[in-house]
């Protein structure tokens, strides 16, 4: 596999490369945010090895709205050969839909029904419950937890041990604050803080 992020959380999935996917994997290197190859191989022989069923993983833990995304154009363009990578201590629902280039680190449970959209993270010891419909791009940090019949928009985050209530909407690149309790529904574009949540505005 070429992981995709060399900072801490592409060099965690390297270290720890035997727990995942049950420990069929192997590593080759790592791209980081800026597409720089750091690797054995060089760039000229990506293309063989893509056509040899080599395996791009997504390994960018930092979050941030503009470039996230965008880091993986150029792959998806190319039809770079991506799995959903998954701890094995990783409890998922046998009926969960799953996109593309997703995350699933330690302990992590994915309940019934749910449905998780292409290169997300589901951090550690997150939790999320059925009927849970999760976008593209997102993160779930450690510890979140999230009710049944939740929506998360893409490019959301999730910050540290936060809470969704059963049956909130969060709309697409908004961040729910570590630690903090969400009983209404959030819009696009919103920093939320706290329990109750509440709208977070810089008035500097």
């Amino acid at each position: 596999v070429l992981i995709i992020g060399a900072g801490g959380f592409g060099r965690h999935l390297k270290s720890n490369l035997k727990d995942f996917n049950s420990g069929k994997l192997s590593f080759g290197g790592f791209f980081d945010k800026n597409l720089k190859l750091k690797t054995k191989y060089n760039e000229k022989n990506i293309h063989k090895m893509v056509a040899k069923k080599t395996i791009f993983v997504n390994g960018l833990g930092n979050f941030a709205f503009s470039w996230y995304p965008k880091i993986f154009k150029k792959y998806i363009s190319q039809k770079y050969n991506f799995i959903n990578l998954t701890h094995n201590t990783c409890k998922i629902s046998n009926d969960v839909k799953i996109g593309i280039g997703s995350t699933f680190m330690e302990n992590a449970l994915i309940k019934s029904n749910s449905k998780i959209g292409n290169f997300c993270i589901i951090n550690s010891s997150s939790i999320i419950s059925h009927d849970v419909k999760v976008g593209d791009f997102c993160n779930i940090s450690l510890g979140a937890k999230i009710g049944g019949n939740c929506e998360i928009g893409k490019n959301s985050f999730l910050g540290i041990n936060s809470t969704i209530i059963q049956g909130i909407k969060i709309g697409s690149n908004s961040i729910i604050g570590a630690g903090s309790v969400v009983t209404k529904n959030v819009g696009d574009n919103v920093v939320v803080i706290g329990n109750p949540a509440f709208e977070y505005r810089d008035n500097n």
